[in-house]
């Protein structure tokens, strides 16, 4: 009895140890996810109120406001590769739309919608490829791309704008994370931390789209996720399938070991940048999540109904601009590591989603 009593006795000491040294990582990493953390819907008042006021829309979960400017700061190299950081603004027009200098008041040609790579990020607004577009065809290219969008928000974007357009070439641009993304409600299951990120998305139900709501359709359903826990589980793909298996929980022991051996990992660098200060060990904590993503984009197109979903929004955002009198367009902008994946296993992996397209 002694034995086992010492051995309990062990393992209690090494829970309390954990529940305390796991929280204390979790604070510096956001990807190490805690059940007591990450399931806790106590959301920081004021990054809600600045959510609020620059972002939310309950039809598309956030988008760009009209007539605001942003500024960004993003790293650079100069003389002798030292770091620097470069100031970048962002303008947007009083459409909501990126500001395109001197070509606002030029006629209007081409339409985009996507994500970041639609919008620009990291460039001032006079080095978008729209507005180098706008010299080549002397006329306004707009952007409505909206960073972190999936296809289904850009196509429900698209939607609200576009009604009056006629006689445009509307292109519709991505990358091809997009597939995670829009299988999703809450982007946090995914892409932990990103705890305001709550939209809408389809279903395919029937061979035909479904339209599964924003959860916040009210702003004050904000703070009563709990409530919501239910629809958010049900309606997000990668709740069960990333989330679950990656969240860490009492018994802290076994939990750690259950996606083998992702948490391990992390937990072991997290440790040894503690220890010794180094990024280089922060950095390999990040490259595990990185990986583990990637994998996830990977694996999603081997799914037959995840690219049938994507097939399906695409075929429905051309129908959509035909009937407008327009002309669609769509392009796929991969990300550096998936070119260099694609360029290493002489494999295009989402060359399926291609082949479903090509026939629209």
């Amino acid at each position: 009895m002694s034995s086992i009593f010492y051995l309990l006795l062990i393992i209690l000491f090494v829970e309390i140890f954990l529940s305390f040294y796991l929280k204390k990582l979790r604070s510096i990493f956001q990807w190490l996810i805690i059940r007591d953390i990450d399931l806790n819907f106590k959301l920081n008042k004021k990054k809600i109120n600045k959510f609020k006021k620059n972002s939310y829309v309950s039809s598309l979960g956030w988008e760009l406001k009209p007539n605001v400017e942003k500024f960004d700061y993003v790293k650079s190299f100069g003389e002798k590769s030292q770091k620097s950081f470069k100031k970048v603004k962002y303008s947007h027009n009083k459409n909501g739309a990126r500001l395109n200098p001197n070509f606002e008041s030029h006629k209007e040609k081409i339409i985009s919608y996507g994500d970041s790579f639609v919008f620009n990020r990291h460039v001032n607004d006079n080095e978008t490829w729209q507005h180098h577009l706008s010299k080549l065809t002397k006329s306004n290219v707009s952007n409505f791309g909206v960073g972190n969008f999936g296809v289904d928000q850009s196509i429900m974007r698209m939607s609200e704008t576009i009604k009056k357009k006629r006689n445009r070439i509307v292109i519709l641009g991505f990358v091809p994370e997009t597939i995670v993304r829009i299988h999703s409600v809450w982007r946090h299951f995914y892409e932990y931390g990103n705890i305001f990120a709550f939209k809408p998305r389809y279903k395919l139900k029937n061979k035909n789209l479904k339209i599964i709501q924003n959860p916040i359709q009210n702003f004050s359903d904000i703070n009563k996720l709990n409530k919501k826990f239910n629809y958010l589980t049900k309606n997000d793909y990668w709740y069960n399938k990333k989330f679950k298996v990656d969240l860490i929980e009492f018994p802290y022991i076994l939990t750690i070991f259950k996606n083998f051996p992702r948490n391990i990992l992390v937990i072991f660098y997290l440790s040894l940048y503690k220890i010794f200060s180094s990024n280089f060990f922060y950095n390999k904590a990040w490259r595990i999540n990185l990986k583990n993503n990637f994998n996830c984009v990977i694996k999603s197109y081997e799914d037959e109904n995840m690219v049938n979903l994507l097939a399906e929004e695409i075929r429905f955002f051309s129908q959509k601009v035909l009937k407008n009198n327009c002309k669609p367009l769509v392009i796929i902008f991969p990300y550096l590591k998936d070119i260099k994946y694609i360029t290493g296993s002489d494999k295009v992996f989402y060359q399926n989603l291609i082949n479903k397209i090509s026939v629209f």
